[in-house]
């Protein structure tokens, strides 16, 4: 009876085995695939480089281990309509339903249900979402392989699509042969934007994730303020408005850098030129060639600077506008760059919805930020009574050690600034200290010359005068008052009016 059993045993076990055999690959490959919704935020890169996200925000339980995900609001241009969608969500849904039993629910604008079955193996079919006239998406498991995620190796199912009428027989669609990626560590690896589907295909990559540090991160200062001496940036900037005009060229070369602290902050001197052109006839050229010193306080920079930690198109409104928020990766030599178009919508109470904001006497702004780069970009537009005013500036060069983009403004500062034309120009320079101002700075005038009766004059970005006084001596108190917050000019005159020397002012 003993070997009677150890025998019908043996038997057993081989076939045991032979059985784990033919079904392990099905049971490995039907294992979950179910970090869709981890914590963080996670960064998708469309085909021209633009990021969508999805950020877990809030996490409700119901029923037996049934969990909603809710993701950032946004604010969403759809099909070209005025009223802007401030109900919907991020590249992924602003809901998520995750079911025990492994079964995901994504909801489209039409609040349809999109289904995606985590546990699938190959060869396994489902309904992937409604089409209209009773048609539907068919979603297929075709492949579960290995693949490389944010540059991991990773086991990866594909999800192929197919179109198919109310008889179950495939019909014509944008969506055929389109596929998903289903990452089993990291979530989609490849995806199109809920919100849209089914009547967009861009393609979504995964680029990022934040619980991991993987892939692409949210930019810091500490990132985009990082230069090195030697590094060159040329700029060019224009204004328009109330019948005047001018443009100039700004070139920055890095001399010396030096880290404060914990690298809680850092100081760089620059050699700094620029030539203005002010409109008029004839125009008045102001030529400002100084040595500067610019100091970034990393943790100063985060407390003003709140709109830096919100994600593409998150929607946060204020006192009747909102500002768009978008994020782009691989420019600038293949740079992340940051920005923000500060009261893009604003609120229209005769339609009652949110959109564009077109006119009236308040400005928006425009602020580009790029990594290694600084900001690449500014610029100032507003409609007071029917009469645009316009200005901005641009990153149009930079060196950086053995690398270059762009078109220089000139081959250096003693071309730039011709000596010819320094000569008949005063020697006086204007100095504000601090700068940014707060509520107050004290000017300083370099080489003062009471002889040629020199004036102070403050301009805003389109050409008007916000500040002029005569000067006595080298130093005067300059009180903010009840000047707007924004980017300004200062300027010394002589006598003549010509121009002697000018410098940017910030007034927060």
């Amino acid at each position: 009876m003993e070997l009677f059993f150890q025998g019908t045993n043996l038997k057993r076990m081989k076939y045991l085995t032979i059985l784990l055999v033919v079904i392990l690959p099905v049971f490995i490959y039907g294992q979950d695939f179910q970090f869709v919704c981890s914590p963080g935020t996670t960064y998708y890169k469309s085909p021209v480089n633009s990021l969508k996200a999805f950020r877990r925000d809030s996490v409700v339980t119901s029923g037996v281990n049934d969990t909603t995900f809710y993701s950032y609001r946004t604010i969403l241009n759809v099909d070209g309509n005025p009223c802007k969608d401030t109900i919907g969500g991020s590249v992924l849904g602003r809901k998520i339903f995750k079911r025990h039993d492994g079964w995901f629910h994504f909801f489209n604008r039409a609040n349809d249900t999109i289904f995606l079955n985590s546990q699938g193996v190959v060869g396994t079919t489902w309904k992937f979402c409604n089409l209209p006239n009773s048609c539907y998406l068919q979603a297929e498991i075709i492949s579960i392989g290995m693949d490389s995620v944010l540059g991991i190796p990773d086991e990866v199912k594909i999800i192929s699509l197919q179109a198919k009428n109310n008889i179950h027989v495939n019909i014509p669609h944008i969506f055929n042969q389109k596929q998903i990626k289903l990452s089993k560590h990291y979530g989609f690896s490849q995806m199109f934007d809920v919100y849209l589907m089914p009547n967009d295909t861009t393609i979504f990559k995964l680029c990022g994730k934040t619980d991991l540090s993987l892939g692409f991160q949210n930019l810091k200062w500490q990132e985009i303020f990082n230069y090195d001496p030697g590094d060159i940036f040329h700029y060019r900037g224009s204004f328009t408005g109330y019948g005047n005009g001018g443009g100039w060229s700004e070139i920055y070369k890095v001399l010396s850098k030096t880290t404060y602290g914990n690298n809680d902050s850092v100081e760089y001197i620059m050699e700094y030129c620029k030539r203005e052109v002010v409109g008029g006839y004839p125009p008045t050229v102001y030529n400002t060639w100084d040595t500067i010193t610019v100091r970034y306080n990393w943790e100063q920079l985060d407390l003003n600077n709140q709109w830096a930690l919100r994600l593409p198109e998150e929607f946060v409104p204020s006192a009747g506008f909102a500002d768009l928020y978008y994020q782009n990766v691989n420019v600038f030599n293949g740079r992340e760059m940051k920005g923000r178009i500060r009261n893009r919508y604003s609120f229209s109470n005769s339609a009652n919805c949110w959109a564009w904001f077109g006119g009236g006497g308040t400005p928006y702004y425009t602020y580009n930020y790029t990594k290694g780069l600084g900001n690449t970009s500014y610029s100032y537009f507003v409609i007071p009574e029917l009469n645009p005013v316009y200005s901005d500036e641009n990153l149009v060069y930079f060196q950086k050690g053995t690398e270059t983009w762009g078109t220089p403004v000139s081959t250096a500062c003693n071309i730039l600034l011709p000596v010819d034309e320094n000569t008949v120009k005063s020697n006086m320079k204007v100095h504000i200290i601090p700068n940014p101002v707060v509520s107050s700075s004290t000017i300083t005038i370099e080489n003062f010359d009471i002889s040629t009766h020199p004036v102070l004059q403050i301009i805003d970005i389109y050409g008007r005068s916000v500040f002029l006084c005569g000067v006595q001596c080298n130093q005067t108190v300059f009180n903010r008052n009840d000047i707007p917050a924004g980017l300004y000019i200062l300027r010394i005159m002589d006598h003549d009016g010509i121009g002697c020397s000018s410098r940017m002012v910030i007034i927060n």
